[in-house]
């Protein structure tokens, strides 16, 4: 936005999508001939660097003129932009809510209320639901009148036949409700460990900016993004597809064999990166000298899953280097880790070393390494 200074008696203000400034014939227009030199010209930009429509208006101070009609005019036009001045103030105000995050075992955990029932949700960007823990429902004394079954299924080899609460679910966190349209049931402890009551997924908040600082143990749910916000941090470009968020990543391996792709951000994977058996075998990672052997009994929803883990040399998330620690790839033969819309799933062992922010509306992550 810019606006002219004239000799301390107006100022006009221009509309900031046209980045001009009120020039004299403007002055003399609103005015009724009443004309003044402007002596100096100054630009001023909204603090949150937003353009805002609004209408050429002009601000008058002690200034009058003989003309009654012309000094009413000038009433007006000075009411109106300070109406607009308030406007822009509110403008500039983010609204949001935060959350008091646990960091437990490589998961994030949310303090939730469901159906006024205390519970701890697993927050999983590569999940789209609010899932709750079978043992959870069990225990608790809710009762569900709509339940329904479903196939399910995720990491792990098998789909599993599960129920599904139809409108009957309110999860409360962060002082907001969340009514999802269906809840599926899941045994989910033994995959995430006895803390899990159920999975707060990315549905109900992909439209905010999700910021989260796991060593201050804080979670925001923003309305729109700022400047001041990302200050320090790293951008990197980001896909929204089919409610996932993939990443593009380099992995060095050995003796400069790279593999770069689409990773899968999962804040509900307590692993590291975990390549894809389809990608596994495109790369031809069973030549990999030195590498372990892994079986996990519970590797996901969909039951166990095998495969193999070796140390990487060095990794990329997008322009960013970051410390790959051990790496697995998979040799599962179904499931999320057979796919082949991703070459990895990125979990939090990864994660972990950043402060993040995820603005899905505008198809960015950014990054910043935690002290």
């Amino acid at each position: 936005m810019r606006f002219a200074v004239v000799r301390g008696h107006f100022a006009a203000v221009q509309c900031p999508m046209q980045w001009c400034e009120t020039d004299l014939h403007d002055c003399k227009r609103v005015f009724n001939g009443a004309r003044r030199n402007c002596t100096e010209t100054a630009t001023f930009r909204h603090p949150a660097g937003n353009k805002i429509r609004c209408a050429a208006l002009v601000l008058v101070t002690n200034f009058k003129l003989n003309n009654p009609m012309a000094n009413k005019q000038i009433k007006i036009i000075r009411n109106s932009l300070s109406y607009v001045i308030l406007l822009l103030g509110l403008h500039s105000v983010v609204v949001a809510q935060t959350i008091n995050i646990t960091y437990h075992n490589n998961h994030i955990y949310l303090p939730c209320q469901v159906n006024g029932k205390a519970a701890n949700l697993v927050f999983d960007t590569g999940a789209e639901l609010i899932y709750l823990d079978s043992t959870y429902i069990a225990t608790s004394g809710l009762t569900f009148n709509q339940v329904g079954q479903a196939k399910i299924g995720g990491a792990g080899l098998e789909t599993k036949k599960t129920k599904i609460i139809f409108g009957e679910v309110a999860v409360t966190t962060g002082g907001k409700k969340y009514t999802p349209q269906y809840v599926p049931l899941v045994n989910l402890r033994p995959i995430l460990g006895d803390r899990a009551d159920g999975i707060f997924g990315l549905k109900e908040i992909a439209d905010k900016v999700i910021s989260i600082d796991i060593k201050a143990g804080k979670m925001t749910l923003a309305d729109r993004l700022t400047s001041a916000m990302t200050d320090g941090y790293t951008r990197i470009p980001i896909e929204y597809v089919s409610e996932r968020v993939l990443i593009p990543f380099t992995v060095t391996i050995g003796e400069g064999q790279t593999i770069s792709g689409k990773g899968l951000m999962d804040l509900g994977s307590g692993q590291g990166i975990h390549f894809t058996s389809k990608a596994a075998a495109e790369h031809h990672l069973e030549r990999i000298e030195g590498k372990t052997p892994f079986h996990d009994e519970y590797g996901g929803i969909g039951g166990e899953s095998s495969g193999y883990e070796f140390a990487a040399t060095s990794a990329m998330l997008g322009g960013l280097e970051i410390t790959p620690g051990i790496v697995r790839y998979s040799t599962d033969a179904t499931g999320a880790l057979a796919r082949d819309t991703y070459t990895a799933i990125i979990g939090n062992k990864i994660w972990q070393q950043f402060s993040i922010i995820i603005d899905l509306k505008g198809k960015s992550l950014y990054l910043k390494l935690s002290e």
